[in-house]
């Protein structure tokens, strides 16, 4: 099995995703594990997101989804990816468990 490692980073391809998952999270928890969000320029659905780069080339985008708590206070995001099985990898990097393919 290879191990796959990820950056967190502004990534143009993440644009091109879709919705595939949600996982259950507070603010703290993410910041914690993927540094401080990116910040929505245009915040009408989505105020803040991380887009996550994989050694593998693949990505995805975490984000909050039309919630009027403060962003502080979600605990389920949105997880964006071009597929499931790579949308799934954000549970493992949550748990700090290594990613494999």
């Amino acid at each position: 099995m290879e191990a796959i490692t990820y950056t967190v980073e502004s990534d143009p391809s993440a644009h091109g995703t879709s919705r595939k998952t949600t996982v259950k999270a507070t603010y703290a928890q993410l910041v914690a594990v993927l540094g401080e969000p990116q910040k929505n320029a245009k915040p009408d659905h989505s105020r803040v997101f991380w887009d996550i780069v994989f050694s593998d080339g693949a990505v995805i985008s975490v984000y909050d989804w039309n919630d009027e708590r403060r962003v502080e206070d979600v605990t389920e995001w949105n997880v964006a990816g071009h597929d499931f099985m790579t949308a799934y990898r954000i549970h493992d990097i949550i748990a700090n468990r290594p990613i494999e393919v």
